[in-house]
């Protein structure tokens, strides 16, 4: 008797993780193909997920042509293109990525972000938890090595930057990786 009470919970519990990575709905996925508008305001590249108890606010990745700014996992062949990088080792992980600055990003940081929790599988309100790693202007010539961090494949993970665009806004993004668009820099207000 025991052992089918043991089979039953292993059984709902497969079923329970079969059921929360097969049914995503493509109108309520975190990704979608919107680009995420800079400065005016608008409400572009915004959509709305909602459940029976939470309403979250998702933003589309941001389209680095728009912020200037790339990120990418990095490699030797990247590398050779730069005389000099900015290196950080986070230690959290093993991989390794590169920001690439299309023009000049005052104060820029790589940052540990703080999530509030709805329940065990939704999370909303990113802060900037810890500044972890600082450098006066991020340029294109000199780009920021990030070395030994993860970034998890079931989004959000817990690291994010700020900088300040070519106006002097302070802009905050996550940063997330989505089986569709890949790595990517999500914006959110930091609270």
């Amino acid at each position: 008797m025991k052992k089918l009470a043991f089979v039953l919970s292993i059984l709902a519990v497969l079923l329970l993780i079969v059921s929360c990575t097969t049914t995503e709905n493509p109108e309520t996925s975190n990704h979608s193909e919107a680009d995420v508008s800079e400065g005016d305001g608008s409400e572009s590249g915004v959509s709305d997920v909602s459940s029976s108890e939470s309403s979250l606010e998702y933003r589309d990745p941001a389209d680095p042509d728009e912020i200037k700014l790339r990120i990418t996992y990095c490699n030797n062949e990247i590398l050779e293109q730069y005389d000099s990088v900015y290196d950080y080792a986070d230690n959290i992980g093993t991989e390794k990525l590169i920001f690439i600055a299309d023009e000049e990003k005052g104060s820029f940081s790589f940052v540990s972000i703080e999530w509030e929790t709805e329940d065990v599988f939704e999370k909303s309100g990113p802060s900037v938890d810890q500044i972890l790693f600082t450098v006066d202007n991020l340029t294109p010539e000199k780009p920021l090595v990030i070395n030994n961090t993860n970034i998890p494949e079931i989004p959000p993970s817990n690291r994010g930057i700020i900088f300040k665009d070519q106006d002097g806004n302070e802009k905050y993004y996550y940063i997330a990786y989505s089986g569709k668009d890949g790595l990517g820099l999500y914006e959110f207000d930091n609270e």
